[in-house]
């Protein structure tokens, strides 16, 4: 292993578990929270020198562009999972071709979404019955971000690789090198040059594209077998379909989760702009909290990948054990801070205090982060399951939990009692029934496989 790798890599296969745990998930937390706070400030800038139409026609796209890039973050898993699977099985040749695969995947998929996102904007802006007050800037915004969307994507699915080998430190560095550019392009195009929301949307453009190359040129320094030679890009296809295999229902199950959030969204926006803007900024501080939820899911993720491809069942068990009670506690710790804060952290996002808004970002907040911890432990389960492969069992138990439920409870219950209250409340119940689903099915399917290698070791 090269210096820089040594430096920065971690060996999840062998060592002390519990302190590799945390070395590798706080950039992943550093990471996602930088990424949403630079997002947060996006909506603070526009809250603060545009309108509050503004700040809701970003918050009305916010469910559309998770769902159309959801399905490219999951096949970046794919690569994650492989990465992982054959660094832990020391198959050398394989971390190569993946790698090259998955990159090239990226930019095909990439140009899919953004051609699909540009061309489709206003029209999946008025199915979600976007406010008409908000729908020109919503289509803007759009627009522009998804023109640069392949940025984002082949972005992921590089930190995606890295993450694998066990590098989580370099592809926050990177981050915190595009969300600076990002929030200082920001201020200056919005309170400057006046281009309102489609200022937010071209800073965050340039921003990814200095996080990619960033990315990029890490790979192609490397001297371990996932370097990046552009003139070996090409699909193996023998791996892109174990990748595909994991990685669809990766991004199935991550779209489910989109497509529920659209059609809550679009009952969301009948409730007026007011609701929506308070719910938009209530959104922002919840997904920081959640980015710490999801970094443990890619610490599971990639710690029980690179084990079970080491075949090491008894590391993999405290992996997760050591996951589960980290983020319960962690995300537990910085929703109910969030919680006790709620009120003058949502007022940063508001220029007037209107009080219907900030109502409803009240609601938003106490409903959801008072029981996060559930949701942290079903991201871990999640990220077990598909680090040992088993990425559909998991879709298929988000796409009743998520999809039946939460979208049977859109239809049949919030019609009685139209509140935002109602609609949030259908979050926690069908994060509960994931939660105790994948728990159960993990435990299953590991000791199906801790008996197998039993027997296969004994042959």
């Amino acid at each position: 292993m090269s210096k820089a790798a040594a430096r920065y890599s971690i060996d999840m296969t062998h060592g002390p578990l519990f302190s590799r745990i945390v070395l590798f998930a706080l950039p992943l937390m550093a990471t996602g929270m930088l990424q949403l706070l630079f997002h947060a400030t996006n909506m603070m800038v526009l809250g603060k020198f545009s309108s509050q139409q503004s700040l809701g026609a970003v918050g009305a796209t916010a469910s559309l562009c998770g769902l159309l890039i959801n399905t490219s973050l999951g096949l970046a898993i794919g690569a994650n999972v492989l990465i992982a699977n054959y660094i832990g099985s020391r198959e050398w040749k394989k971390v190569s071709r993946t790698t090259h695969t998955a990159l090239l995947l990226s930019l095909i998929v990439g140009g899919i979404v953004a051609v699909t996102g540009v061309l489709l904007s206003r029209q999946l802006l008025i199915w979600t019955k976007a406010p008409d007050d908000v729908i020109d800037l919503a289509c803007t915004y759009m627009q522009i971000y998804f023109a640069a969307v392949p940025l984002n994507v082949v972005y992921n699915f590089g930190a995606a690789i890295m993450r694998g080998a066990g590098d989580t430190r370099r592809p926050l560095y990177y981050l915190l090198a595009a969300g600076a550019v990002n929030m200082l392009l920001s201020l200056l195009f919005v309170t400057v040059f006046k281009w309102d929301v489609a200022g937010v949307a071209v800073a965050s453009g340039i921003g990814n594209l200095l996080a990619m190359v960033l990315v990029l040129r890490a790979l192609h320094r490397a001297k371990e077998a996932w370097r990046l030679r552009f003139k070996h890009l090409r699909l193996d296809f023998p791996i892109l379909k174990r990748m595909l295999w994991i990685g669809l229902p990766a991004g199935l199950q991550s779209s489910c989760f989109s497509i529920s959030n659209v059609i809550i969204q679009s009952s969301v926006n009948s409730l007026g702009t007011a609701v929506l803007a308070g719910n938009t900024a209530g959104m922002t501080l919840e997904g920081i909290v959640y980015l710490a939820s999801y970094a443990f899911h890619q610490t599971a993720l990639s710690f029980v990948g690179q084990n079970f491809g080491a075949g090491k069942y008894e590391r993999l068990k405290r992996s997760v054990i050591y996951c589960t009670l980290l983020s319960f506690l962690i995300v537990s710790v910085f929703a109910w801070t969030v919680v006790l804060f709620q009120k003058p952290l949502l007022m940063l996002f508001m220029d007037e205090v209107n009080p219907v808004a900030l109502e409803s970002g009240c609601t938003r907040i106490t409903i959801m982060l008072t029981v996060y911890g559930i949701c942290a432990a079903m991201d871990v389960f999640s990220g077990a399951l598909r680090g040992m492969g088993y990425s559909i069992q998991s879709a298929c138990i988000t796409v009743f939990c998520v999809c039946v439920v939460r979208v049977g409870w859109v239809f049949w219950v919030f019609p009685h009692y139209r509140t935002l209250e109602n609609l949030i409340w259908s979050y926690p119940i069908t994060w509960t029934m994931n939660t105790i689903a994948s728990g159960a099915l993990f435990v299953i399917l590991y000791h199906i496989n801790r008996k197998r290698h039993k027997k296969a070791a004994l042959l």
